[in-house]
């Protein structure tokens, strides 16, 4: 996808719990002390990019500057693969026979999970709920392009007490 413009979270106060995670269109206490955003099965087989965070500006676009007054939270890279250069079936994901001695690495092209701190960027929020825009971009000689490299399967929004 070029970019990704989540369901809202909604924000309210803290009840004792010590953990809040929670999924797009569900509550976010307020009074952490750390949130992290974190994407879920982050595909990294394509090309390189930068994935900017942004926090309630959908109007965000490749664009858009990384300051706190345009909502930016913060950014990810993905160090790509680009593509498999190995004989048929090397690139291909498989579920492997693993058991608790096993201590291979898993396959190099297993979906990652990418966690970023945006509790400054989550504090500034002044409103009730609080949606979240990704712009993926790549480098480019004439300066940054959009590109529709950002797969994810799911995003939560993990708050610490």
């Amino acid at each position: 996808m070029n970019r990704y413009d989540s369901d809202p979270f909604v924000l309210v106060q803290a009840d004792d719990r010590r953990l809040a995670l929670v999924e797009p269109a569900a509550r976010v206490e307020s009074g952490f002390n750390r949130a992290d955003l974190v994407f879920y099965g982050v595909d990294h087989s394509g090309p390189s990019y930068e994935a900017f965070i942004y926090l309630n500006n959908p109007e965000a676009t490749i664009d858009t500057p990384a300051d706190a007054k345009h909502g930016y939270a913060g950014r990810f890279t993905v160090f790509g693969h680009a593509g498999c250069v190995g004989e048929a079936g090397h690139c291909e994901v498989n579920d492997r026979f693993t058991d608790e001695y096993d201590v291979r690495d898993q396959h190099p092209l297993m979906p990652a999970t990418i966690a970023v701190e945006i509790t400054d960027a989550l504090r500034r929020i002044d409103t009730d709920h609080v949606t979240v825009t990704v712009i993926p971009r790549v480098p480019g000689r004439r300066g940054p392009r959009n590109t529709d490299t950002l797969v994810f399967d799911h995003l939560r929004l993990v708050t610490y007490d």
